[in-house]
């Protein structure tokens, strides 16, 4: 790989870094103009209003803006749209034609904002101009951030007896022309109720998913132990044929799950018993990554990320 390109490697993927923590310190900053309307757990919860409409410009690049992104934070309705917007776009520079790119480097990022404002007739709010260093930077100090990191309010101990807890797993891809890097916060602390993990699948969930939750499954991919082909392949057997499931040890442990579920189906066949299974497979895996989560999604959970996003 030639240095250029393993340049560009790192520079896409740091990015994909700084966009969410850039954008949730500017949402801590926009909220903060408002009085809270309410108080929670001692942190001030300003309400979203029609005025917490951002629009943001991000620029990259070596040593001259080169990458360019449109970022548009809408608190109100929870919206987060971005678009890569080529540095070869034609826009108006003093009313005269210019390349994007060319608008950054003879005149500097603020001209290149000011050029894209006119061009497309929005406001640009703000602008970040990053180079691939920088990036580096913030990424690891996330990481570092988070290992020192504790908020008893919210059960997340950056250490216990000498123990250390917190660590991220990185997550590098490249999604169409685009290359990610998500940082997942990650925290190992037991307890006597839950002895593998509290951020761990919780025991009424080990009949499907037992192991640890990792990279793919925060990639939005499933995967599933290899048993539970026979088991499902069983146990769809001994639903069609009414069979007492809590008699076969190779299925036993389904059995409460079975008897949860099945009410919601009057009709049962062997068409659709497969699909069934899957159904509630999927159910009970969206509870696991629920549990995994050091932040959950509830008011709370984001009132804690919050104060995790303020320290950074």
């Amino acid at each position: 790989m030639s240095r250029a390109k393993a340049f560009w490697l790192g520079l896409g993927c740091t990015l994909a870094v700084l966009l969410p923590i850039y954008l949730a310190v500017a949402a801590v900053i926009f909220t903060r103009s408002a009085p809270a309307d309410t108080v929670q757990s001692g942190v001030p919860i300003a309400q979203p209003t029609l005025g917490d409409e951002k629009n943001f410009l991000l620029m990259t690049g070596p040593e001259q803006p080169e990458t360019f992104v449109l970022l548009r934070f809408d608190a109100l309705e929870g919206n987060l749209c971005s678009v890569a917007i080529p540095g070869e776009t034609v826009v108006l520079v003093n009313g005269r034609p210019a390349t994007l790119a060319d608008a950054a480097e003879q005149a500097g990022p603020a001209q290149a904002a000011a050029a894209l404002m006119e061009t497309l007739d929005i406001e640009i709010d703000n602008y970040l101009y990053c180079t691939a260093d920088r990036l580096v930077d913030l990424a690891t100090h996330v990481l570092e951030v988070w290992r020192g990191y504790t908020d008893e309010a919210a059960f997340i101990y950056a250490e216990t007896n000498g123990e250390p807890h917190n660590t991220i797993t990185p997550i590098a891809r490249k999604v169409g022309d685009i290359y990610e890097l998500d940082l997942t916060l990650r925290n190992n602390i037991t307890t006597e109720e839950h002895p593998l993990g509290v951020y761990h699948p919780h025991a009424e969930y080990h009949h499907i998913k037992k192991e640890n939750i990792g990279l793919i499954e925060v990639m939005g991919l499933a995967v599933l132990p290899a048993r539970l082909k026979g088991e499902m392949e069983l146990l769809e057997k001994y639903i069609l044929e009414g069979k007492d499931i809590s008699s076969n040890e190779q299925i036993e442990k389904h059995a409460e799950w079975v008897k949860k579920f099945l009410p919601k189906y009057p009709e049962i066949t062997k068409e659709n018993i497969h699909g069934i299974l899957q159904k509630e497979i999927g159910i009970v895996f969206t509870h696991v990554l629920e549990d995994a989560g050091v932040y959950k999604c509830t008011t709370e959970g984001r009132e804690a990320f919050m104060r995790f996003l303020e320290t950074l």
